[in-house]
């Protein structure tokens, strides 16, 4: 994915590895076909966790090259590739957005260092379901591609096509509240500034910066001097069953470098911080943030995003699509 965002014409992506290394075959693996190499698997079966792991991981690349381009064969950044199943099927892919975003959610939320393929599986459904809903298309999908690698069989056909990928963009975004479950006033800003408290004009429809959704978002920060700001929201009844949970969609931009947190943006609830994000966070894109609720079950919670720089260089916090749930 990185190869792809990068769009180098010299070096156009596709989903062979080590293409350039001038092996006899022309490639260190495929992701669309990775018995191609004479080792790995493209299929699961019981002895993936008896041979090495770079042999392994050949059942994960080609889940996600089946999620991504789905079956069939087609040429991608010059090179050939072909999608085959494990078990005959037929399908087409989701788009390699959408896959790396499903993935990404998987890998960071619910992934941990013993995860096998079976959890693995249930983690990237899961992730579809957050991204895209329960009965989505994406999530039908995810379950195909991983019964075309042998793993489990495919949901039930919901039918009707893919949502909108999530993007930057504001025409390509979701519109409204992503989580009609929603415990928040307005967490997509799309009411202008109803039920937040600001101590800036934070929540905006400006132009000048995209939001994740609709049309409003908060921007935070951004003066390149020594400044705070507060948004914040009272009175948030936290689900008092499962695991409730605050999410939202954060960009982050900065003139800063290096790893060093000089500018913040901290959340916190009744006063508690519970996270906290700088410009180490910078990223080119949205990326949706989940912070645990927990502790606060069942509870009546003041909830704030707080901002602060320091007085050299300016760094932008972006919100949009905040959910308590």
């Amino acid at each position: 994915m990185v190869e792809f965002y990068a769009n180098n014409s010299t070096d156009p992506g596709d989903y062979y590895i080590g293409e350039k290394l001038r092996m006899g075959n022309g490639y260190l693996r495929r992701m669309d076909n990775p018995a191609a190499d004479g080792s790995s698997l493209s299929c699961y079966s019981s002895r993936a966790g008896q041979v090495d792991v770079h042999y392994s991981s050949g059942i994960a690349n080609h889940f996600f090259y089946l999620t991504a381009e789905g079956t069939g064969a087609k040429t991608i950044g010059g090179l050939s590739h072909n999608g085959t199943p494990c078990n005959g099927d037929s399908f087409s892919g989701i788009g390699k957005e959408k896959a790396a975003a499903i993935w990404y959610r998987a890998l960071s939320t619910y992934m941990t260092s013993t995860t096998n393929y079976s959890s693995a599986r249930t983690a990237t459904l899961q992730a579809a379901a957050d991204l895209y809903g329960s009965n989505s298309q994406e999530r039908y999908i995810v379950s195909k591609a991983w019964a075309a690698v042998s793993l489990g069989t495919a949901l039930p056909d919901p039918g009707g096509n893919p949502s909108p990928s999530p993007t930057a963009s504001p025409t390509s975004s979701p519109t409204g509240n992503p989580n009609p479950g929603n415990a928040l006033t307005n967490g997509d800003f799309e009411q202008g500034a109803t039920g937040w408290t600001q101590s800036a004009e934070d929540i905006t429809n400006s132009t000048q910066q995209s939001p994740h959704g609709g049309s409003w978002y908060a921007w935070m920060m951004g003066y390149g001097s020594a400044a705070t700001e507060t948004l914040a929201q009272n009175n948030v009844a936290v689900p008092s069953s499962g695991t409730p949970k605050l999410t939202f969609w954060l960009k982050v931009t900065t003139q800063e470098s290096g790893s060093t947190a000089y500018d913040t943006l901290k959340v916190s609830a009744n006063g508690q911080t519970l996270a906290t994000y700088s410009n180490a966070n910078a990223s080119s894109g949205y990326v949706q943030k989940t912070v645990d609720l927990s502790a606060f079950r069942g509870q009546t919670v003041n909830l704030q995003f707080a901002g602060q720089e320091d007085a050299y260089l300016s760094t932008v916090f972006l919100v949009d699509d905040v959910s308590v749930g």
